[in-house]
């Protein structure tokens, strides 16, 4: 995991810019949240310019990146599971313009994608998180058919979880379950007919019901 860790962080920073989309009146008055997602792909975690800034000014970062993506295997110790695999792929293969890395993450999502929907205490969230950001990063070397396939998986993994991992002071489990969901919708939002429909309901949800409980938890420590 610390092969890529670096990195992701220093590009996740880039994210609030890169996002768009409107809250409704009703919830922005109190979160303020207006956010613009760009049209172009990738977009999750900055612009392909954005990206390939911040492996220029990062070298020995970017350079730990480009080996977790060309030469380490999930199984490596150094290596925690598949997903730092497939997010440096990711970012490799749009940095780089490398289409031959691309198509073999498409090839690391497909076989999520293809695998029977996972129900309940399971790391959907992480799975759709690690796909989502291959769809938005390797845009190019998705067929049409495997878009579809992903839209199809996402939509399916949501309809079947609505009722998993609703307590929001259950570990980090309700997170993860949001921030795979969420990463999807943003990473679909203008091909999949769903997305938008989807995160309103998660934000939805968080608004009512996550962000209370945090202010419960922070005001006397706590778990959450």
């Amino acid at each position: 995991m610390r092969c890529s860790f670096p990195f992701l962080l220093l590009v996740l920073v880039s994210m609030p810019s890169q996002m768009s989309c409107t809250a409704p009146e009703n919830e922005r008055i109190r979160t303020g949240a207006t956010r613009t997602i760009s049209s172009q792909h990738p977009r999750l975690l900055g612009s392909k310019d954005d990206l390939r800034r911040l492996a220029q000014t990062r070298p020995e970062a970017y350079a730990k990146v480009v080996e977790a993506a060309r030469t380490m295997d999930p199984g490596d110790p150094s290596v925690m599971d598949d997903h730092m695999k497939m997010v440096s792929m990711a970012l490799v293969s749009a940095i780089d313009e490398d289409s031959e890395l691309g198509k073999l993450a498409v090839k690391r999502a497909m076989a999520y994608i293809n695998k029977p929907i996972r129900i309940g205490h399971e790391n959907f969230g992480h799975d759709l998180a690690r796909c989502a950001i291959v769809y938005d990063l390797c845009w190019p070397y998705w067929s049409g058919e495997e878009r579809a396939a992903f839209h199809d998986y996402m939509n399916r993994t949501v309809d079947a979880n609505v009722n998993s991992e609703v307590h929001v002071f259950h570990n980090a489990w309700y997170g993860y379950k949001h921030w795979g969901i969420g990463l999807a919708c943003y990473a679909t939002w203008y091909e999949n007919p769903r997305a938008e429909e989807i995160l309103a309901e998660t934000e939805r949800d968080y608004i009512q019901r996550a962000a209370p409980a945090l202010a419960l938890a922070g005001g006397g420590g706590g778990f959450a």
